[in-house]
C-alpha cells in the first residue's frame, strides 16, 4: 500500500526521458522525410506537366514532304558524284518550329546542318528568307544540300548514286515525314 500513495509511483523521470527522446527522434525523422516528399511529389507534377506539353505540341504539329527532287548525277569524271537534292517540305501544323532542330536524313544518314542551306519560304514563294530560325505555320521549309555532302555522307565507292532513295525530316516534336527522291533527267544530251 504504501507504493500507491508514494508521490513517484506515475510516470518517473526515466519514462518522461524516453518520451521526450522519441518525440525529439519522430521530429528528426519528420524534417528529413517531409521535404523529401514534398520535392519529389513537385518533380513529379512537374513532369506530367512537361509530358502534356510535349503531348500538346505533337499533336499541334504536322509536315508535308512535298518535294525531294535531286540533280542528275555526273559520269564525266572518274566517280560518278551525286547531283544536288533540293527537298521542300510544308507546315502543316499549328505550331511554329524551330529551322536548327528540324532534321534532315538521307537514306538513314544524319546530314548536319552545317553541311546544307535552309530557307523559309512564305507567301507562295513571294518571300524567301535564307537567314530565318523561325518556320511559321503555313510556310515551307527548303533543304539544299550540295552533291559533295551527300557522297561525302551517304554514299561510298560502291554506292551507285542512283541507289539513294529517300529522305525524312524530323521535327522538334518528333514528328517525321519520309518521301522518295526523285531523280531529274539530264536536260544536256548524251548524259
Amino acid at each position: 500500500m504504501w507504493l500507491s500513495s508514494h508521490p513517484n509511483n506515475g510516470m518517473g523521470f526515466s519514462t518522461s526521458a524516453a518520451a521526450a527522446v522519441m518525440l525529439i527522434a519522430f521530429l528528426i525523422a519528420a524534417s528529413v522525410i517531409f521535404p523529401t516528399v514534398f520535392a519529389t511529389g513537385s518533380d513529379t507534377g512537374d513532369a506530367f506537366a512537361a509530358q502534356a506539353d510535349q503531348t500538346r505540341d505533337q499533336a499541334n504539329t504536322a509536315i508535308n514532304v512535298t518535294s525531294a527532287e535531286q540533280d542528275p548525277y555526273e559520269t564525266d569524271s572518274e566517280d560518278d558524284e551525286n547531283g544536288d537534292l533540293t527537298v521542300t517540305v510544308t507546315n502543316d501544323g499549328t505550331n511554329s518550329l524551330d529551322v536548327s532542330t528540324t532534321d534532315l536524313l538521307i537514306d538513314g544518314v544524319f546530314i548536319p546542318h552545317e553541311d546544307l542551306e535552309t530557307t523559309v519560304i512564305a507567301d507562295d514563294g513571294e518571300d524567301e528568307r535564307p537567314d530565318s530560325t523561325l518556320w511559321s505555320p503555313g510556310t515551307v521549309l527548303e533543304f539544299d544540300v550540295d552533291g559533295d555532302q551527300i557522297d561525302a555522307a551517304v554514299t561510298d565507292d560502291e554506292t551507285d548514286p542512283d541507289d539513294i532513295a529517300d529522305v525524312k525530316i524530323v521535327t522538334e516534336t518528333a514528328i517525321t515525314e519520309s518521301a522518295a527522291i526523285e531523280q531529274l533527267e539530264s536536260d544536256v544530251e548524251g548524259d
